[in-house]
């Protein structure tokens, strides 16, 4: 029996939902005895089948599966599997834990590293269309309930990498501040965009000391490479504070692993920096509660009514991976014409127009055209809607407490002239 019979047979039995399984199979085991799924004897590592003990050619101090390791399944092997695939053994665990188990053959295999938000963004409409039941869905919620307990196994929570600078970079940061200084002269260091132009080619270097260690794009993504590495490593970067307008901006070119600044105005950056986070979270979240307040009392007699108002104006979106989320169940005109679409994909990279209760042309309600199709089947939800703004205000306020440094960003104004 291969590693592929093996995988297959656990998933008949129905053993990869016992999370002994997992700690049995992943983690390693030495010491000579029986255990649930494998007997360990004169350091020769066995596998229980039903009442059989198969040697295994597992060393004693490695795991017997790795999630890493790349193997072939054939369609059909499991339900949600169309067509033959080369795919790894992790990828293979996620697909028959959240994918098959709640969803049988009612979802595709998803032969790439995925979350399960990937899957959650579909079942509204899978259940709205009767594809998949509310009891399959329970099981879905079940099981990335039950995958929680893989943390300790599979996530990369700490690292050497992760935890030490790139090798050389009080060098590199040395000899760059000395080509900036010669190239735009010493006076560059109070230029907000030349400051984080210099941050940018910190992160660069940083970037390819991290890029192959096991924990980036899992510990090491996001805020920590982001803000984190580059304020303990590299530079604290350009900080504002407490001013609003933007314009009294303090660049901190010292990395907290260098000690802070004996320089008043830059010690007074960072510590404004920590404590407007703080005070963000804080005030603006009692901002999204009124807002949330206001907007209701503002909707309350706002329904949704049957029929098409027939506007031809609409609003302008352009579509973009990452808004590409918010815009569902929407109608687009083109050429004056209104239809619907489940989403904008095929519009990535374009401006589109959609209708939008904005350009509704009832009185006192809004038409099922311009409100969308999942208000379509809700007629009195807009106040629903109303409490995501706070969500808004709130998401924002949190992220401050973490994003507080500024940071530069290409914008190409093309996109956006209409």
């Amino acid at each position: 029996m291969n590693k592929v019979e093996y995988l297959l047979y656990a998933y008949k039995k129905e053993i990869y939902l016992d999370n002994i399984w997992y700690l049995e199979m992943f983690s390693i085991h030495t010491e000579n005895k029986e255990y649930k799924y494998i007997v360990i004897k004169d350091n020769i590592k066995y596998l229980k089948v039903d009442e059989h003990l198969l040697e295994t050619t597992t060393l004693n101090d490695k795991p017997i599966l790795n999630i890493t390791d790349t193997i072939k399944l054939k369609k059909f092997d499991i339900p949600c599997l169309k067509e033959d695939v080369y795919t790894s053994i992790g990828i293979f665990i996620a697909n028959i834990l959240i994918v098959a188990y709640p969803f049988n053959n009612k979802v595709d295999y998803i032969n790439n590293i995925f979350t399960p938000k990937v899957l959650e963004s579909k079942i509204p409409n899978l259940l709205k269309n009767g594809i998949i039941t509310v009891e399959e869905k329970d099981k879905f919620v079940n099981a990335v309930s039950f995958s929680l307990n893989f943390n300790k196994l599979f996530s990369y929570s700490f690292t050497k990498v992760s935890a030490t600078p790139a090798p050389g970079m009080g060098k590199y940061k040395k000899e760059l501040k000395a080509k900036y200084d010669k190239e735009f002269g010493k006076d560059w260091i109070e230029d907000e965009i030349k400051a984080l132009q210099f941050v940018n080619e910190l992160k660069a270097y940083d970037n390819k000391y991290i890029n192959k260690d096991p924990s980036y794009g899992k510990i090491l993504s996001g805020k920590i490479v982001n803000n984190s590495r580059p304020r303990m490593y590299m530079s604290f970067g350009v900080e504002s504070g407490f001013d609003a307008t933007g314009k009294d901006s303090t660049f901190v070119i010292e990395s907290l692993s260098e000690g802070y600044p004996k320089d008043k105005r830059k010690l007074r950056a960072i510590m404004n920096s920590a404590r407007k986070g703080s005070y963000d979270r804080g005030a603006e979240t009692q901002q999204g509660g009124s807002l949330v307040k206001e907007m209701q009392r503002a909707s309350n007699t706002l329904v949704i009514k049957d029929g098409d108002c027939e506007t031809k104006e609409g609003l302008p979106i352009y579509v973009t991976e990452k808004n590409l989320k918010v815009y569902k169940n929407v109608y687009v005109i083109e050429k004056g014409v209104s239809f619907f679409k489940e989403d904008l994909k095929e519009y990535i990279g374009s401006t589109v127009k959609i209708r939008s209760t904005q350009y509704c042309k009832y009185v006192d309600s809004f038409c099922t055209i311009c409100g969308g199709k999942d208000l379509e089947e809700y007629k009195n939800g807009i106040s629903l809607l109303i409490i995501a703004s706070g969500g808004v205000v709130l998401n924002i306020s949190m992220s401050k407490l973490h994003k507080a440094a500024k940071q530069l960003v290409n914008f190409d104004i093309t996109k956006y002239i209409r």
